[in-house]
Parts: structure tokens; C-alpha cells; sequence
């Protein structure tokens, strides 16, 4: 029995499978011939394209990404199958019935994914499922030509004379020549199509690698991490941390930031992960962004003992006008209070704001991190005036 692909569930994509189209519109399917040539197999309405490597299906997905018109696309279906041997030995009519029953239990164009599906028409997905745009680019080719580079943004401790750089946190941006993206966008794009595994090895590799060249022993490296692609976590972390040893780096100056979407979704996996990457020498951060992950009682306390971060960090939603909240001030009080009994300093992102800056230094906030303190930069670079 074949399994499909759970497009939308944040499930990565396997290494190998088969990528199936099917079409009612002879058009799109003609269009889809020129792009695969002999490479597909299939029969009259359905077109099957093999896989062995994610590198392989990234290259098909780029150039289908290019070839395929928009109306193309729109008109194609699309799933992915593992474990499929019966699609071997076929005879073609065997194969004709099987694609002729899919087919009558394709969703209609715009349907709720999965909708009225039959057996043999699960995990049918519009083409643009796998062909996500990001900006002006597919992000298949995004990830294949490697168009992005990240941006190092300040960690400081504020001091009465100005303030102590501890680290930096590493941003995502496009490479100069490229159009801009939104860096959320992309990995919404990733998470929906299965490429986050794909993504997130791509941006470690390059947040590391860029980092150790430009940093030295000591100095914190705040990166971005999705727990949700780490498929195998005592072989992923092995892997990031001979990546940092073999470009000259120390596990001990790597801070993964995990944001609340994530460690909500799954905490007693990612108090496997994080007791995985405690013995690795790495820290956690946890990315707050929404007030119940902090002030939300047992469950927020909870999370802070299983996953024992370094850090906490406040989104600048949670901090922006804080000086004239008292919502706000309140809310940044129990958040010290909270990171004080568990051990972990507290880190304020996104401050823009003269005022709140001098509100939180006067709160006792040992960590900022912002515009007014510094802004990304393509180097890293020293923050600017305390006074500024």
C-alpha cells in the first residue's frame, strides 16, 4: 500500500520517492512532457517522475518552477508517494484503471486540501503545493543557487557607559544583487511544501560557516532554529557540531533560538532535542512572541524545566512603547522573574525606542538587542551610543 506525502503537516520530505502529476487539461500535461521528457512514466492522464536524492528533486522542481506557465500549474495536480512497489511491473491497463481512479477522486481546483478524497486520491495537492514562490523566485531555486546570506545584529549588555557586546544574532537576508524575500514567507513556503529539512540544513550551513569566519571564541551566535525539520536529532546535531568544529568554531558560543510556535507544538520532543544539544555544548534560546507563552502558568514553568534555556527572548511586540504601558512593564517584570528562577537571562528584541530602552536598563533587563542599539549589518559591527 502506497503512502502520500502529508503536504501541509510540517512532515519532511523523504529522500527518495516519486513525484506523480495528473491533469484533465491535455494542454498543461503537453506542457509538462516538454519539461520531463524521457525522464516520466506514466499513462494517459497521470505523469510519474522517480527520485533519489532531495538535491534530484529540487533540480525538477526548479525547472518545472520555470517552464510550467501559470495556468500550468494552476491546472495541475500533484502528490508524492513512498514505498510504492506495485507501481513496478504494471501492465499498462493495470496502470490505466489505477490512474483512472485517482483521477475521479481528484479534488476539485481550489478545494480544502484532501476534500471527498478516496483511497487511491489521497494526497493530491495543487502543483503549487511543491512549487512555492518566494519573492520572484521559486524556492526550489532559492535553496539550489543559495540566493541568501545572513546579517549580524548585536546582542549588547547594557552598561552605565554604554553597553558590552556578548553576541550576535544571525539574520536572514537576500544577497545584494537578489530582489528582496521575507524571511517568514520562506519558511512558511518550506514548512506547507516539506522543504524545511532542506531550508534549514542550507541556513545553518551558511549561518555557521559565516559566523565562525567572522567571529571569535566568546562571542554568541544567535541562529535560528526549526525543531520541526530535525528528522533524526542525535545524527542532525552530530552534524552541526563537526560542522562547527571542522570550520574552526565552538559548540559552546552556538545559541539556537527556537521560537514559541515551535517548542509549543512539541515540548517533549524538544526536551529530547535540547537534552541532545546540552550534551553537544549548545545553548537554547526560547523566541517569545505572544504574552501566554510566558505568562501562561503551569505550562510556560513547565517548558522552562524541561528545555533549561539560556535565554528567554521577548519579541519587540511584546516590548515596543513598553515605557508608557504598564501592561507592558508588568508583563517585563514576570518575565524577569520567570528567567531569574529558571536560570536564564532575559534578552529584549526590537527595541526602538530611546525611551524603552532607558525603561528596560531600568528594569534590570540584562540583554537588549534593536535598531537603537544596532542595526544588521552585512560585518558584524560595534552598537552605536548608548546616548544615541
Amino acid at each position: 500500500m502506497p503512502a502520500y506525502h502529508p503536504f501541509g503537516s510540517q512532515a519532511p520530505l523523504k529522500n527518495a520517492g516519486i513525484v506523480e502529476f495528473a491533469s484533465d487539461d491535455p494542454g498543461s500535461l503537453r506542457a509538462l512532457d516538454a519539461c520531463l521528457g524521457t525522464a516520466a512514466e506514466g499513462s494517459a492522464r497521470v505523469r510519474r517522475v522517480r527520485y533519489g536524492s532531495l538535491d534530484q528533486l529540487l533540480r525538477l522542481l526548479s525547472d518545472l518552477g520555470h517552464l510550467l506557465t501559470e495556468d500550468h500549474r494552476c491546472r495541475l495536480r500533484c502528490r508524492i508517494v513512498y514505498d510504492s512497489p506495485e507501481f513496478t511491473g504494471k501492465s499498462k491497463e493495470d496502470a490505466e484503471f489505477a490512474d483512472a481512479a485517482a483521477l475521479s477522486a481528484l479534488p476539485e481546483r481550489g478545494a480544502p486540501p484532501d476534500s471527498g478524497a478516496s483511497e487511491e486520491g489521497e494526497g493530491w495537492q495543487p502543483a503549487s503545493a511543491l512549487l512555492a514562490g518566494v519573492g520572484l523566485y521559486f524556492l526550489p531555486e532559492w535553496l539550489l543557487n543559495r540566493r541568501f546570506t545572513f546579517y549580524f545584529q548585536p546582542v549588547v549588555r547594557p552598561q552605565d557607559d554604554g553597553f558590552t557586546v556578548i553576541g550576535y544574532e544571525l539574520l536572514l537576508r537576500p544577497l545584494p544583487e537578489q530582489p528582496p524575500f521575507r524571511p517568514a514567507e520562506m519558511v512558511a513556503a518550506a514548512r506547507s511544501s516539506g522543504l524545511h529539512v532542506l531550508l534549514e540544513r542550507e541556513l545553518l550551513k551558511k549561518s555557521i560557516l559565516l559566523s565562525n569566519a567572522h567571529l571569535g571564541q566568546n562571542v554568541k551566535r544567535f541562529i535560528n532554529f526549526l525543531p520541526s525539520a530535525v528528522s533524526d536529532p542525535a545524527s542532525d546535531l552530530e552534524w552541526i557540531s563537526e560542522l562547527i568544529r571542522d570550520s574552526g568554531g565552538d559548540p559552546a558560543d552556538f545559541v539556537f533560538d527556537i521560537v514559541d510556535t515551535d517548542w509549543l507544538e512539541d515540548s517533549r520532543r524538544l526536551a529530547d532535542i535540547a537534552a541532545l544539544a546540552r550534551e553537544r555544548k549548545f545553548q537554547l534560546a526560547l523566541d517569545v512572541h505572544e504574552p501566554a507563552a510566558v505568562s501562561g502558568g503551569k505550562d510556560g514553568e513547565r517548558l522552562l524545566r524541561m528545555l533549561r534555556p539560556a535565554y528567554l527572548k521577548l519579541g519587540r511586540r511584546l516590548i515596543a512603547g513598553c515605557h508608557r504601558d504598564p501592561d507592558k512593564q508588568q508583563f517585563v517584570r514576570d518575565a524577569l522573574r520567570l528567567a531569574d528562577r529558571h536560570g536564564c537571562l532575559l534578552l529584549a528584541e526590537g527595541v526602538e525606542d530611546a525611551a524603552d530602552l532607558a525603561w528596560l536598563r531600568e528594569a534590570g533587563v540584562p540583554l537588549v538587542q534593536g535598531y537603537r542599539i544596532g542595526p544588521p549589518t552585512p560585518v558584524p559591527s560595534r552598537p552605536l551610543s548608548a546616548n544615541a
